[in-house]
């Protein structure tokens, strides 16, 4: 309702939905794709120098074990330490999968969270809202986020030279 909402509000749900509210459904001339109108909301990403290296070499498993080493020296409760062992190991495949392998890692406590990277040195993530919504099956691109941003407090996915960093928060 217009009349309730502020008009940042109203000018996102116009850019948002392809067709008008009014009698007949009228093409809406405002709409955007997705995925330049999730890109247009994003907040700006910025570093955390507060983490420290975490060695990727190795499998995902080796990965997971210096991973969960950091996560109980940090008192990280253990269903947390669940959850961040299964989202990293998405992102620790799809970096395996579609980004030449994970190159560098990194985690710690920023601000009461414990936050994990993980880089590769692949092409780059293209959707912008990939994750975000539920894959069509198993093979389906983007189940890997999905499946991570529904067990972390945030994932952040961030352009990274070369490749991509994703950031998840717990």
């Amino acid at each position: 309702d217009a009349r309730v909402v502020s008009e940042g509000v109203v000018d996102a749900v116009w850019r948002t939905h392809p067709w008008g509210f009014g009698e007949g459904g009228e093409p809406n001339a405002r709409y955007e794709h997705p995925g330049h109108a999730a890109s247009a909301l994003a907040p700006v990403l910025r570093p955390v120098l507060a983490l420290e290296p975490l060695a990727v070499s190795g499998d995902a498993g080796a990965f997971r074990d210096r991973l969960a080493a950091a996560m109980i020296a940090r008192a990280v409760p253990q269903s947390g330490v669940v959850n961040m062992l299964i989202a990293s190991t998405e992102v620790f495949d799809n970096a395996a999968e579609h980004g030449g392998g994970p190159t560098w890692g990194r985690a710690g406590l920023v601000d009461g969270r414990f936050v994990c990277e993980i880089s590769d040195s692949g092409p780059g993530l293209e959707d912008p809202i990939a994750g975000y919504y539920p894959p069509g099956s198993d093979r389906s691109p983007g189940t890997g986020l999905w499946v991570a941003r529904q067990l972390v407090f945030r994932v952040e996915v961030l352009p990274s030279a070369p490749g991509t960093t994703v950031r998840l928060w717990l």
